[in-house]
């Protein structure tokens, strides 16, 4: 099972109506045994890379209560729309220590090594493909990726794990 949480980007819209998927209101309301959590984050509205990185500070304290509340859990996906003011290179800088910040900060305040993949959706335009991706890599096992950052031009012919572990080598 996959939990779906966070804003409603028209991008999920084939992920949320699969079957294996659960879609919860917050963070809060998310229970049962989840391995994977997808988390959408809207930044069209975002203006500064301030702005970016405080929002996605607040997904970063949301991934330790998902850590805490889902003892099964393996994977987060953070799935992050384009911002119409930073460009798609920041965010993906940003994204990328993003993702290595939220993996270690499981590590030290659940003991646990979750694998963080975010994933710039900004151009995808294929969002079935996008959901079988994320299902795709949220039934592997632990990754040798701790933390990676995705543009979705990266995987939208490659598996999410085989563009991972061409990065982590």
């Amino acid at each position: 099972m996959i939990a779906v949480i966070g804003d409603p980007l028209s991008c999920l819209a084939p992920l949320r109506s699969t079957p294996e998927m659960e879609t919860f209101h917050s963070v809060h309301s998310t229970g049962g045994s989840h391995r994977a959590v997808v988390i959408g984050v809207d930044i069209v509205g975002l203006r500064t890379t301030r702005q970016l990185r405080a929002r996605l500070r607040d997904i970063a304290l949301q991934c330790a209560v998902l850590c805490r509340r889902l003892a099964g859990l393996e994977h987060i996906f953070v799935i992050v729309n384009g911002s119409r003011t930073i460009s798609e290179d920041t965010v993906h800088r940003i994204c990328e220590s993003t993702a290595t910040r939220i993996h270690a900060l499981l590590e030290q305040a659940c003991a646990r090594s979750i694998g963080i993949t975010v994933l710039l959706a900004e151009h995808c335009e294929d969002h079935r493909s996008l959901a079988d991706r994320i299902a795709a890599r949220s039934r592997q096992g632990e990754t040798l990726d701790p933390g990676i950052a995705l543009r979705w031009k990266d995987i939208a012919h490659t598996p999410i794990s085989t563009v991972a572990a061409n990065s982590f080598l």
